[in-house]
């Protein structure tokens, strides 16, 4: 005899725990991914690390210093935007725009020195 798995609940916990500061299963700043294992993969964004290596649940922090928003001029080009196909994180969002077009939408991104990620839906 051994022991089977029949049910999981929650069946996707990447998708079912929130909070509402945008914080997930994987932590703050994370990208849960949910395999056939049932057991959540917790990952960073480029340019984030793990917080703490020993708990993959600790969320990600930034390999950067973030930028000052006092005026000083920012070039476009210290900047870049990475596509990550059927990512999300809900409820962190502070700006909410709705017909856009995806270059307006860069773009704005880039004009708010707070902006550091842009969600984008066709």
């Amino acid at each position: 005899m051994a022991w089977s798995t029949i049910n999981f609940i929650p069946t996707n916990i990447c998708l079912r725990i929130t909070q509402d500061t945008g914080s997930g299963a994987c932590g703050f700043n994370s990208i849960c991914s949910f395999g056939t294992d049932q057991i959540p993969k917790c990952g960073c964004p480029f340019g984030y690390s793990i917080i703490d290596p020993n708990d993959r649940m600790s969320g990600c922090k930034p390999n950067f210093v973030a930028q000052k928003c006092d005026g000083e001029a920012r070039g476009m080009n210290h900047f870049r935007f990475t596509d990550m196909p059927n990512t999300d994180w809900p409820l962190s969002d502070y700006a909410y725009f709705r017909v856009v077009t995806e270059d307006w939408c860069r773009q704005n991104c880039l004009d708010d020195c707070f902006c550091a990620v842009a969600i984008y839906r066709d």
